[in-house]
């Protein structure tokens, strides 16, 4: 429930405060699906077990083992063929909606390693969190973004990698890189002999990047502060 809830109430940031002309003027007759599932659904999923990581309701343990839960689902019950922009555009079509709920494990999945690559970029210092600020203060409730150049904006607001970690991962549908990502933070991916996750294994001593990462990673920013919760 605590998480059902949580995902919700997320949903005052994406789409109420960041959304494009195609769901500000949305055509209810004849819907008109937008490319960004994956910042409506996917970042908002993400949101509602990170924000309770980084407020000390889940453990790292537990969130790790969300993140389990949501791979294993990835892999054995959807097509790992549809990228997250072909949900998106063909989610009101039957071959769409039946990899529909995908969205909330590999859209997710696929946000907490923007998160991760932000972070690592910016050495520990502003990761989707952050962004997903700025773009509320920049668009809000009454400005909507253009559906075709949200990448265009997001890459020239953070790091120019950022585009080819779109082009593989939202547009394309590449093999998630989530044993590399979380390895930066110190975090081993176990897997059984048929590739299928188990467990995630935390290092009890990472090195020193993978530990300023892994304190970012958590909400707790380099200069001692913990991250701010995300504005509505």
């Amino acid at each position: 429930m605590t998480d059902i809830a949580a995902h919700e109430f997320f949903h005052i940031v994406t789409p109420l405060n960041i959304h494009s002309e195609i769901i500000e003027h949305f055509n209810f007759v004849t819907p008109v699906p937008s490319q960004h599932l994956w910042l409506y659904e996917g970042t908002t999923e993400w949101a509602a077990h990170a924000m309770q990581l980084r407020a000390g309701l889940k453990t790292p343990e537990a969130y790790l083992q969300t993140l389990i839960r949501k791979m294993q689902v990835d892999l054995r019950a959807f097509d790992s063929t549809y990228s997250l922009r072909d949900l998106a555009l063909t989610s009101y079509s039957d071959s769409g909606q039946a990899q529909y709920g995908n969205i909330y494990m590999r859209g997710a999945l696929t946000a907490g390693l923007l998160d991760i690559r932000l972070l690592e970029l910016s050495k520990g210092r502003r990761g989707l969190q952050e962004l997903v600020r700025e773009l509320t203060r920049r668009y809000g409730k009454r400005r909507a973004f253009p559906d075709s150049s949200l990448v265009d904006t997001l890459v020239a607001m953070t790091h120019p990698e950022i585009r080819e970690f779109f082009d593989r991962y939202v547009w394309e549908s590449e093999r998630l890189p989530i044993r590399e990502y979380y390895a930066k933070l110190g975090i081993t991916l176990v897997e059984d002999e048929q590739g299928v996750p188990l467990r995630f294994e935390l290092d009890a001593n990472p090195t020193d990047a993978q530990r300023i990462l892994r304190e970012a990673w958590l909400g707790r920013k380099p200069g001692g502060g913990a991250a701010a919760p995300p504005s509505s």
